[in-house]
C-alpha cells in the first residue's frame, strides 16, 4: 500500500529546493519552506504555520521529559488508510515483580509518538477495583493522534490513570477484551477501517481463571475473527504458565505473540518491550522496517553507528531505545547537521527510555546515530517510499490454510502508482510462525524468493508449511529493495495455518481418498412416513435393516490427524450432485473413536461431492474449519418384497408392544376395584338377623383387567348380570345398566339404572323388575374399603351369642352357595385362569 508521508519537514534549503523541483509543492509554499529553512539556525520558527487545523484534542501542558513545550507541532499528512489500536496494559499487582520500572507504559508512549493522522488509539487498564474485581477500566476511548497535543494528552492520561504505571489489584482479561470489542465496533464503524488489540500482561486472567479463559475462547475470539481484528499479545515476567493462553489467543485471531523471555536482551528491559511495540506499529500501520542497530553496550562516552538510506525514502522514523534514562541521543544527517531537538526538518519526541526522530524528505546517504552514557541501546527505523506492495495471495478474506498443503504467496508492486514488473526491484519474502509458544521445538521459518516470470506483474512463490510445524498464526512479509539491500517497501499479512483433522470415506472398511460406491434403499411411502417421525425414527434400525427411511445416503467414514484416528473433531458440511448447483446439508453422526457415518438426501442416482468442514480441538485448529472434498457414487434401488414384508411385520409388532405398554401404564394409574358390601333380602329382614359384610369379588380375565382396571361387572361382583361398577380413587362407586338384564337393577333411591354411570351407595337386584313387591329382591350396600368397615344394620347386637351363631350359619350357607355357583358358572376367566386384582 502506498504510504503518504505523515510529516512534511525538510532538513536543509537545498533539500527543499530539490523536493520542489520534483513537483512536491506549489511555488508559494516552496518559497515559505525555503525561507523557514534558512532561518532555522537563527531562531526557532514555529511549524504551526504549516499544520492543518485539528480539533480532536485540546492542547495539554506536558510534564513528560524531553518534550519542548515551546516547539510547534509538525505537519502530519494522513496515510492512505486508517487504523484503530486498543492498547490493554496490565496493571495487576504481580507487575511489581514483572515490570517494576513501568517500562510497559514507556513502550505504549513510543507507539503513541509514532502515530499520526489516521491513527486512532484507545487504552484500557487491565486492572480492577476492589468493589468489582471482574471489571477492567477504560482509560481512553479511541482518539486520532493527528496532533502533538493529542499525543501528549494520551500520554498524560495513561500516566494519571495508571498512577505513573503503579501496579495493583486483579486481572479481568475477559472484561478488558470485551470492552476492546465494543471500542473497535464503534471506532471502526463496524469494520469500515481496520483495527487491532495489543494485550500486554504477565499472567492468566484472575479471578475465575478457567471461566474467563473459556469465555474468551468461546464468546470473544469468534467475534474478533469475524471482524478480522487480530490480538497481538506481549508476555512479561518469569512465569511461563500463561504463555500458552496468550499464544492461543494470538494464533486464533491472526495476531502475533511476543515474549520478553525471547527478546533481544535477557531480562526485563525496554530494549525488549519497546522493540515489540515498534514491530507491531510497523505491521498494523503499513510501515517498512528499515536499517537497524542491534543491542550495543555503551562505555560511558559517545558511541556512534552509521546506517545508509536510499533516495526513494520519503519519510523516516528513527527509534533509539535505551535502558538508562540519563543516556542522551543525537542524530546526524548525511550533510553533517546534528539533530538534538525539534528543529527545522525534524521532530523529536522522547521518553526516559527512547528517542524518536521523525523526518520527512530525508537525505539519501549515510546517517549517524550518536548515543552517550552507560547501559545498552538499540536502534530501529521505519521508512515510507512511493513503492506500494499488495499481497494478493493468500488474502485476509480466507486466512485459514491447512498444514502440509502447498499454497502460493503472490504480491503486486506499484511505483508511484505505476505497476512494476521484471527485475527492477529485488522482491523477497519470509514466512514464519508468529504464535509464540511452539509445540515442535524451533518455530518454522522460510525465506522466499518471489518472481513474476510466470505471471508478469504478480510476484509469486510456492510454500508448504509441513505437518510437523506448530499450528497457528504465520506472518508472511514481502519486501522490495533496489540500490541498497535495505527494503524500501514492504507488506505483511498474517494467516492461520492449522491442523485440520481429515475425514475419509470407507471403502471395504478402509479409509480412502478415492470415490466410494453405496446403495440407497427406497421404501414404500407408508414406511417412509412412519419412520421419519421424530421418536419413531429411533426404532427404524430393526425393521429397515439399518437403512434410512428416506432416500438418504448413509456412508461410513473415519477422521484422522497425522495418520491416527482423531476423536475430538467437529464436522459439518454439504453434499452436491455433480452437475447440480443445489447443495443439501449433511448430518455427521459420531460413532466414537474417530469413526462416523454421514447422512444426506440423495433422491437420484449419480456422483455426489461431499464438502466436509472440519475442526479439531482449540489447540489444534483454534476454532477454525478446514475444507476437504470427498466423492461418492450413489445408486438408488427400491426395497424388495421380502424387505417390505419383514418391515411391516416388525412395525405391527411395535404397534402391539406400544398398545401393551399403554395398557400397563393405564392399569397402574387407575384405582384397584374392591371393598366390602353386605346383602339384605326380605327373608333376612323377617328373621331379624343382621347382614354379614363380605368382600367384593374381583376375579377377571387378564385382558379385561388390563382394558379397564377399575371396572367390574355385576356378574363378577355379585353373580348376577345386567350392571357395571366403576370404582373411584376415594372409594366411591358408580354404576350403570348394561345388556338385556339392565332393567333388573335399581339404585339406592329405587330408580332403575340408566345407561350412564352415576354414583350409588347401594344396588338392588329384582328378578321381577319390581323391588318393592319382589320377595327375591336383594340389596347390596357398599361399606367401602378395608377389613374394619362399618356394619350398619339398625338394632344389630353384635356381641350376643345368638347373633354369633346366626352369622356362623349364614357364612356356612353362603359358602355352599358360592361353591355351587362357581361350579355352574365360574368367574370371569381366560384359559382356565381367574385373575384377582389387588384389594
Amino acid at each position: 500500500m502506498a504510504q503518504t508521508p505523515r510529516r512534511r519537514l525538510a532538513l536543509t534549503a537545498p533539500e527543499h529546493r530539490a523536493f520542489v523541483a520534483r513537483g512536491g509543492l506549489k511555488p508559494v509554499m516552496a518559497a515559505i519552506l525555503t525561507l523557514s529553512a534558512l532561518l532555522a539556525g537563527m531562531c526557532a520558527l514555529p511549524f504551526a504555520l504549516f499544520a492543518p487545523p485539528v480539533a480532536l484534542a485540546a492542547p495539554l501542558s506536558s510534564s513528560l521529559p524531553g518534550h519542548n513545550k515551546q516547539a510547534a507541532q509538525p505537519k502530519r499528512v494522513a496515510t492512505n488508510s486508517s487504523h484503530v489500536t486498543i492498547i490493554v496494559l496490565d496493571m495487576s499487582g504481580s507487575m511489581t515483580d514483572s515490570d517494576p520500572n513501568g517500562l510497559r507504559c514507556s513502550a505504549a508512549n513510543a507507539y503513541i509518538d509514532l502515530s499520526g493522522v489516521g491513527d486512532y488509539i484507545g487504552v484500557i487498564g487491565l486492572d480492577s477495583s476492589s468493589a468489582n474485581p471482574n471489571s477492567a477500566e477504560i482509560w481512553q476511548n479511541p482518539i486520532e493522534m493527528a496532533t502533538v497535543s493529542a499525543r501528549q494528552g494520551l500520554r498524560n492520561e495513561i500516566a494519571q490513570k495508571s498512577n505513573n504505571c503503579a501496579p495493583d489489584n486483579d486481572t479481568p482479561t475477559y472484561d478488558a477484551l470485551n470492552k476492546s470489542l465494543g471500542m473497535l465496533q464503534s471506532a471502526t464503524h463496524n469494520g469500515q477501517i481496520s483495527g487491532s488489540v495489543i494485550l500486554l500482561t504477565d499472567g492468566t486472567p484472575y479471578p475465575n481463571t478457567d471461566q474467563q479463559i473459556s469465555d474468551i475462547e468461546s464468546k470473544l475470539v469468534p467475534q474478533f475473527k469475524q471482524h478480522n481484528w487480530p490480538i497481538d499479545t506481549i508476555a512479561l515476567g518469569s512465569d511461563q504458565s500463561f504463555r500458552g493462553f496468550l499464544s492461543d489467543l494470538a494464533n486464533a485471531t491472526s495476531g502475533k505473540a511476543y515474549d520478553d523471555a525471547k527478546g533481544v536482551v535477557p531480562g526485563v528491559s525496554p530494549l525488549n518491550i519497546a522493540d515489540f511495540f515498534v514491530d507491531i506499529f510497523a505491521r498494523r500501520n503499513g510501515r517498512t522496517l528499515g536499517p537497524t542497530v542491534p543491542p550495543t553496550t555503551l562505555n560511558g562516552g559517545q558511541t556512534s553507528r552509521n546506517f545508509q538510506l536510499g533516495s526513494d525514502v520519503t519519510h523516516l522514523d528513527v527509534i533509539v531505545v535505551k535502558d538508562q534514562p540519563n543516556t542522551t541521543v543525537t542524530l546526524n544527517a548525511p550533510n553533517g547537521q546534528r539533530i538534538t531537538q525539534n528543529v527545522s526538518g525534524a521532530f523529536l519526541s522522547t521518553d526516559p527510555h527512547y528517542a524518536i526522530f521523525s523526518i520527512d524528505g530525508p537525505q539519501a546517504g549515510y546517517w549517524q546515530v550518536n548515543v552517550s552514557g552507560s547501559g545498552q541501546f538499540l536502534m530501529d527505523s521505519l521508512v515510507v517510499s512511493p513503492l506500494s506492495i499488495t499481497i494478493v495471495q493468500p488474502t485476509t478474506s480466507s486466512p485459514v490454510l491447512p498444514l502440509g498443503q502447498p499454497f502460493t504467496v503472490g504480491a503486486t508492486i506499484l511505483d508511484n502508482g505505476t505497476p512494476v514488473s521484471g527485475s527492477a526491484f529485488t522482491v523477497q519474502g519470509t514466512i514464519s510462525y508468529a504464535g509464540g509458544v511452539s509445540t515442535t521445538g524451533t518455530p518454522f521459518t522460510e525465506q522466499l524468493q518471489l518472481s513474476d516470470s510466470a505471471t508478469p506483474g504478480t510476484y509469486e512463490a510456492q510454500v508448504t508449511v509441513p505437518n510437523s510445524a506448530t499450528p497457528g498464526a504465520y506472518e508472511i512479509t514481502v519486501t522490495a529493495s533496489q540500490v541498497t539491500s535495505q527494503p524500501i517497501g514492504s507488506a505483511s499479512v498474517t494467516v492461520r495455518i492449522e491442523k485440520f483433522p481429515a475425514p475419509y470415506l470407507l471403502s471395504n472398511g478402509r479409509p480412502t481418498t478415492g470415490q466410494v460406491t453405496t446403495t440407497v434403499t427406497r421404501w414404500d411411502p407408508g414406511l417412509q412416513v412412519i419412520y421419519s417421525l421424530p421418536v419413531v425414527s429411533w426404532l427404524s434400525g430393526w425393521p429397515l435393516g439399518g437403512h434410512p427411511a428416506q432416500v438418504d445416503a448413509d456412508i461410513n467414514g473415519l477422521i484422522e490427524l497425522n495418520g491416527q484416528p482423531y476423536s475430538n473433531a467437529t464436522v459439518v458440511g454439504t453434499a452436491t450432485l455433480n452437475g447440480s448447483n443445489t447443495s443439501v446439508p449433511i448430518s455427521v453422526v459420531n460413532d466414537g473413536g474417530g469413526q462416523f457415518h454421514v447422512l444426506f438426501s440423495a433422491p437420484q442416482d449419480g456422483v455426489y461431492t461431499i464438502h466436509f468442514h472440519t475442526a479439531g480441538s482449540f489447540k489444534d485448529s483454534h476454532g477454525d474449519f478446514g475444507l476437504v472434498d470427498r466423492t461418492a457414487q450413489i445408486n438408488v434401488v427400491g426395497a424388495s418384497l421380502t424387505q417390505e414384508i419383514i418391515a411391516w411385520l416388525i412395525t405391527l409388532f411395535y404397534v402391539l408392544v406400544v398398545v401393551l405398554i399403554i395398557l400397563i401404564i393405564r392399569f397402574a394409574l387407575l384405582p384397584a376395584p374392591g371393598g366390602r358390601y353386605q346383602t339384605t333380602t326380605g327373608a333376612l329382614e323377617a328373621t331379624g338377623q343382621p347382614p354379614t359384610p363380605r368382600s367384593l369379588k374381583t376375579g377377571r380375565g387378564l385382558v379385561a383387567m388390563l382394558k379397564r382396571r377399575n371396572l367390574l361387572t355385576s356378574k363378577v361382583a355379585f353373580g348376577k348380570e345386567g350392571a357395571e361398577l366403576l370404582f373411584g380413587y376415594a372409594g366411591g362407586v358408580e354404576a350403570r345398566g348394561v345388556g338385556p338384564y339392565a332393567s333388573r337393577w335399581f339404585d339406592n333411591t329405587g330408580r332403575p339404572l340408566g345407561d350412564r354411570f352415576r354414583p350409588v351407595k347401594s344396588l338392588t337386584f329384582s328378578p321381577a323388575g319390581n323391588p318393592q313387591d319382589d320377595p327375591r329382591a336383594e340389596t347390596y350396600t357398599f361399606l367401602g374399603h378395608g377389613r374394619g368397615a362399618l356394619r350398619t344394620v339398625a338394632g344389630a347386637r353384635e356381641n350376643t351369642a345368638a347373633q354369633a351363631d346366626a352369622r356362623r350359619v349364614d357364612r356356612s350357607r353362603d359358602k355352599r352357595r358360592a361353591t355351587a355357583r362357581g361350579a355352574s358358572r365360574g368367574g370371569a376367566s381366560k384359559g382356565g385362569r381367574t385373575y384377582n386384582d389387588v384389594i
